[in-house]
């Protein structure tokens, strides 16, 4: 397994970070069921894992589960069906102490410490490293924000009809998947990655959200998923990471004076 570099930046006010910081987000973890978009991604991942150093410390921007086609009450179906689906993996992810930050697909995270014992449920800041400020990102989007109740209720009937009958109810919902696919797909064989079309998605309003949030916090570096694109933005003093989905087989390592989005690749 190698890396390729798809976007790099210089860390602002010559930040140095001596341990490798690695994020991923959106793995979307489910139950091996017709709706789990991670089973057929599962063994790049597990070759990614086993690539990193073991020095990284690694972080999970949210939505690393998806209980869209789980039940979200703790103790019942979210953890039966995904601890058998992939338990192995599961222990070897806990096993490297990584971190997860709760997203709008697995609010309940914090609830199932047998299931993953690092959990943050705000925004993360790493500020032993300085200035670093993560989260899922779902904050930003109208639809999940807080409870997140009607992006979650729609999410739901799709999830749910998608698993027991290959349907989707929602038809934009449906190109826009199509249309990440197929970006996706043309990334994955090499294609040079440019902006996808941002339907449903206004990345001016995370780009926003992540300026107002890097004033809150006083930090330098903002880090989100959740919109399943991939973004690199320089600004005077500070930088703006969004990082895809995994589908994408692409994750952020931040290492010494940069930031990269790096591709995983045979």
């Amino acid at each position: 397994m190698r890396f390729v570099n798809v976007y790099r930046a210089t860390l602002p006010h010559d930040m140095r970070i001596e341990r490798p910081l690695i994020f991923f987000a959106d793995l979307h973890i489910s139950d091996r069921s017709r709706g789990d978009d991670f089973a057929p991604h599962e063994k790049v991942f597990r070759q990614t894992l086993a690539a990193l150093p073991d020095e990284a410390q690694i972080y999970f921007l949210g939505d690393t589960f998806d209980d869209i086609e789980l039940s979200p009450i703790p103790g019942s179906g979210f953890v039966s069906q995904i601890k058998p689906a992939y338990l192995d993996l599961l222990d070897e992810i806990n096993s490297r102490r990584a971190t997860y930050v709760v997203g709008n697909h697995d609010l309940f995270l914090d609830m199932c410490p047998h299931l993953c014992p690092r959990v943050v449920r705000a925004g993360l800041e790493v500020a032993r490293h300085g200035g670093i400020l993560a989260e899922h990102g779902h904050e930003a989007d109208p639809a999940n924000r807080g409870s997140g109740w009607f992006g979650r209720a729609v999410s739901l009937v799709n999830g749910a009809a998608e698993r027991l009958f290959g349907w989707q109810l929602d038809d934009a919902y449906a190109e826009l998947r199509a249309e990440h696919a197929a970006w996706r797909d043309a990334f994955l064989a090499g294609a040079t990655p440019s902006v996808m079309p941002p339907r449903k998605v206004n990345l001016d309003t995370y780009r926003d959200y992540a300026e107002r949030r890097l004033t809150e916090a006083h930090a330098d570096v903002f880090i989100f998923g959740h919109t399943h694109r991939m973004s690199m933005i320089e600004e005077p003093g500070r930088l703006i990471v969004n990082v895809p989905s995994w589908t994408c087989h692409t994750h952020l390592c931040i290492e010494g004076c940069y930031a990269e989005l790096r591709r995983s690749t045979a």
